[in-house]
């Protein structure tokens, strides 16, 4: 069995395998990043680590609505990211078998690769790698992870 951390953008469920997850950290102090693009809300100290926190919802232009307080810290060879989503929800068990290819008509996002069902709805599984070396062009206007 593996794991998934299912958390909402928008009405939409979406997931990602929990070994790509380090933590969720509750309500962080967000700090101002000068010059980033308007889908990064800031940065956070997470042990000693500045991390940016990107709005997963607006920059996959599903709109400013509200935000969960807690922020998704993906692991290390994930990469230095914390995601803001709308709602955090919980883990789930999956069978990899259970695991479906999104077909192109049904993609949500282009940083999801496959679905699972659950209670007959579609969680769409991000792939944090994708997402990461979409955001490579941005990575010199937030810092890094050496300082925001």
């Amino acid at each position: 069995m593996e794991q998934v951390l299912v958390f909402a953008l928008g009405d939409t469920p979406y997931g990602l395998d929990v070994v790509q997850v380090q933590e969720i950290v509750e309500s962080p102090s967000l700090y101002y990043i000068p010059q980033a693009p308007a889908f990064f809300r800031g940065a956070i100290n997470f042990h000693s680590q500045v991390l940016p926190v990107l709005d997963l919802p607006r920059y996959l232009g599903l709109g400013a609505r509200k935000r969960d307080r807690r922020v998704i810290v993906l692991a290390s060879e994930a990469g230095a990211i914390a995601l803001a989503v709308g709602t955090v929800g919980r883990i789930l068990s999956v069978d990899p078998e259970s695991l479906e290819p999104i077909q192109e008509e049904e993609g949500k996002t282009p940083f999801a690769r496959t679905q699972l069902f659950h209670e007959e709805h579609p969680i769409f599984l991000l792939d944090a790698t994708l997402l990461l070396a979409s955001l490579d062009p941005f990575s010199n206007k937030t810092g890094g992870t050496d300082g925001a």
